[in-house]
């Protein structure tokens, strides 16, 4: 399988900071798999990395047409649209992701992060909830739950999941900042 040498190489050329070089790898196992969705992911991510993202979501966009059950490509698209602050974008990929992968705590995560950023507080509250359903010790959720709970006026669930948070990660401090 020549495409996935090429893949291989370009993986090699990254680790070694051969940047041009490793772009014109994934670009050849295009050429010679013009289809193959793994190349446009990662040649996606590689770009992204080194600050290049109009070419990086071009990219994950290609993936996506080409296999629309990619949560992946969805996720970095998110991730690219959430970095630039286009919201309703990035909430647009993240329910793509989540559809495809409902077991994922991190995309209910970020997802709710962005809905919470245009002030879908009840949509955010209930990513927040999953993504708490999903993985029961992820701290951050509940940091930004408990934050999101005080804005909603809801103290006492507020409490409960900074105290959560609390045993979680006794030794962050944004813990005891929030409770004070």
């Amino acid at each position: 399988d020549y495409a996935g040498a090429f893949i291989n190489l370009a993986t090699a050329y990254i680790k070694s900071n051969h940047h041009e070089k490793a772009i014109r790898k994934y670009r050849a196992a295009l050429q010679l798999q013009p289809g193959l969705t793994l190349a446009y992911n990662n040649l996606g991510s590689y770009l992204h990395e080194i600050g290049e993202l109009k070419d990086a979501k071009k990219n994950y966009e290609k993936a996506i047409t080409l296999k629309p059950n990619n949560a992946e490509a969805y996720l970095n698209l998110a991730i690219i649209y959430k970095e630039a602050k286009l919201y309703v974008e990035a909430i647009a990929a993240y329910e793509e992701a989540i559809k495809l992968d409902p077991g994922s705590h991190n995309l209910f995560y970020n997802n709710g992060t962005c809905l919470q950023e245009i002030g879908k507080l009840k949509d955010a509250k209930k990513n927040y909830c999953n993504a708490l359903m999903l993985e029961p010790s992820y701290a951050e959720v509940y940091f930004k739950l408990g934050q999101l709970l005080t804005i909603l006026g809801q103290f006492e669930d507020c409490f409960k999941h900074y105290r959560k948070l609390s045993s979680l990660a006794p030794d962050d401090p944004r813990v005891y900042n929030d409770l004070g």
